[in-house]
């Protein structure tokens, strides 16, 4: 929704607009990797090329324990977060894995969670508080 909002912005500016001409050379250019962004302040947070798949697929819904019900979206690396807090594995929705809060690191906008095994990290993030650009 948010997506389709900022592009709705983006046809309504003026055809020598900068935001026009960046999006336009963007989209001419067929090997364009789409930034994710955070849905707040527009900060990068990853890219679609970062998307990974975890127990059989990349998008999952979880609630919390207090009843919250997340869509989330994996991805191997979310740059633009910063991780708060100490590694949890108390109500983990990944078997093996502890989990951090994952913040913008432009806004510190709760994004998601980073999740880490032994072997492995990788980021959860809620597909609402994301915007692609």
């Amino acid at each position: 929704m948010q997506h389709v909002f900022l592009k709705h912005i983006l046809d309504k500016q003026d055809s020598i607009s900068p935001a026009r001409d960046i999006r336009e050379n963007l989209e001419e250019d067929e090997s364009f990797d789409q930034a994710i962004r955070c849905g707040v302040c527009g900060h990068v947070i990853t890219h679609e090329t970062e998307q990974i798949s975890i127990n059989g697929a990349h998008r999952h819904v979880f609630a919390n324990p207090s009843g919250l019900v997340f869509e989330t979206i994996c991805y191997k690396r979310a740059m633009g977060c910063v991780v708060t807090g100490q590694p949890s594995d108390e109500f983990t929705w990944f078997p093996g894995y502890k989990w951090q809060v994952a913040l913008c690191g432009g806004c510190f906008n709760h994004l998601g969670w980073r999740f880490i095994s032994s072997t492995t990290t990788f980021f959860c993030l809620i597909s609402d508080q994301l915007i692609w650009f």
